[in-house]
């Protein structure tokens, strides 16, 4: 009995891992593009190579915004300009429809005392060890986004908006 329920454990287990792959894989390949406003961000350095801490002016309005809201938030509606940079519009209340050019987005905060530290898809970014310098330069991050609100990063970009390769 107790073999069994190992076997289905590891089972559970794996096919939530492989659901969990498969989802990120179907955001990055249909999901909306979405750039985000890099605020300074902060080269560390780790035992396994480099990263970049991150953090964007997105996270800054939230923040100042949460104290103000009746309700505890957990997605924002975004406004895409023709570049695809998201704006903050509002909070989603409920059921909304989205215009043509905004995105839903998932954030999670936490409240010390009357502060609110939000955080939006991922607060660090991996890197070959010893080519941090060129990250150096960052001013936004591009993600894809689903439709429930979901944000995979896949590059950081330039002032220009051009990939840091």
């Amino acid at each position: 009995m107790g073999r069994i329920v190992a076997v289905l454990t590891v089972l559970v287990f794996t096919v939530s891992v492989i659901y969990g792959v498969y989802l990120k894989e179907q955001t990055l390949e249909h999901g909306a593009v979405l750039r985000l406003e890099l605020r300074p961000v902060d080269p560390r350095s780790l035992i396994q190579g480099d990263y970049m801490i991150l953090d964007f002016e997105l996270t800054e309005e939230i923040n100042k915004l949460l104290p103000e809201a009746s309700k505890n938030y957990s997605q924002v509606v975004l406004d895409i300009d023709d570049k695809s940079i998201g704006v903050f519009k509002s909070f989603v209340e409920e059921e909304i429809n989205l215009g043509e050019n905004q995105v839903i987005l998932n954030f999670t905060y936490i409240q010390i005392d009357e502060e609110f530290l939000s955080k939006v898809a991922t607060t660090s970014y991996f890197f070959e060890e010893g080519t941090g310098k060129k990250y150096e330069k960052a001013k936004f991050g591009e993600f894809r986004v689903s439709k429930d609100g979901e944000a995979v990063l896949v590059y950081l970009l330039d002032k220009d908006l051009k990939i840091i390769k």
